[in-house]
């Protein structure tokens, strides 16, 4: 019997842990796994004479970035309307605004431009981060035989706490 595999990728790159012992989940995917006798393996497990045609494998598309549409730090003073934006943007989290009511002017302005920075460096690592995740799932596709990665869906970055999810 011929078989496809469908792989939820977020939850299986979670689960997968306790299947690779000496992967470390920074590293995103284990290195050396043969994925292709994997998934063969799986459906023989399943499947008493089954044979593995393909594995879809679903993965996020995009990743949603919160806050969205940053000022650029360089010239967020310069533009008034950018920098009402920016101190609406910074409002949204908590401890950035306790901090900010806190200051007085000169610090209070260059303290949003280096808040703004952090946040624009977070969102530039993460999207280093996903694209290298996605050379990663390129580089498995190319090496195993009949697996596809399929690109769906978005995964919120909340770039305040530097999270995923």
């Amino acid at each position: 019997m011929k078989a496809c595999v469908f792989v939820d990728g977020e939850n299986f790159r979670h689960a997968i842990v306790n299947l690779f012992p000496q992967f470390e989940q920074e590293q995103y995917l284990p290195k050396y796994a043969k994925w292709a006798e994997f998934f063969d393996w799986l459906v023989s497990q399943v499947l008493e004479d089954g044979q593995r045609i393909r594995t879809y494998w679903y993965v996020i598309k995009m990743l949603d970035f919160f806050p969205y549409n940053l000022p650029n730090p360089k010239t967020v003073t310069t533009y008034p309307k950018e920098f009402e934006k920016l101190k609406i943007i910074l409002s949204k989290y908590e401890t950035y605004q306790k901090e900010l009511d806190g200051l007085k002017e000169p610090h209070k302005t260059s303290r949003m431009v280096a808040m703004l920075e952090e946040l624009c460096e977070r969102h530039n690592e993460m999207e280093k981060r996903f694209n290298g995740w996605t050379t990663i799932q390129d580089g498995i596709s190319s090496k195993h035989k009949g697996i596809e990665f399929r690109r769906a869906g978005a995964m919120t970055c909340n770039l305040f706490v530097n999270k995923l999810g």
